[in-house]
């Protein structure tokens, strides 16, 4: 299981340092972003929008579109997008504990990921 980070910008290096300082760099992998999304999204597994605030993203629509099982926090329309257990995973916003849990339960349930996706 791999980590992708599509970035660009001045965060780009310092999540890539902020990995390393983790121990878990040889899991990530660091990629600017592009225009061309659909093509990374289809690439993964689960994809997860850890947002403070959000209206309707799409973001979310478009990895859910090529087939990617969402984690979302619980903010703006990610609930009505995101049904809980049916369509993918939300959790409280602010809440890391409860993000990996989601994902922990996605990354030890194949027939829960391929179901969600």
């Amino acid at each position: 299981m791999k980590l992708a980070i599509v970035v660009s910008g001045p965060l780009a290096s310092a999540l890539e340092m902020h990995s390393k300082d983790l121990g878990i760099r040889e899991y990530c992998v660091f990629e600017s972003a592009t225009r061309d999304v659909a093509s990374w999204l289809r690439s993964m597994d689960i994809f997860v929008l850890p947002s403070v605030s959000e209206a309707l993203s799409n973001a979310l629509m478009e990895a859910m579109a090529c087939g990617c099982a969402p984690v979302a926090s619980r903010v703006g329309g990610n609930p009505e997008l995101v049904e809980h257990s049916h369509i993918g995973l939300l959790f409280d916003s602010g809440s890391p504990t409860q993000l990996a849990l989601c994902l922990r339960e996605l990354i030890e349930n194949n027939e829960l990921r391929r179901r969600l996706d």
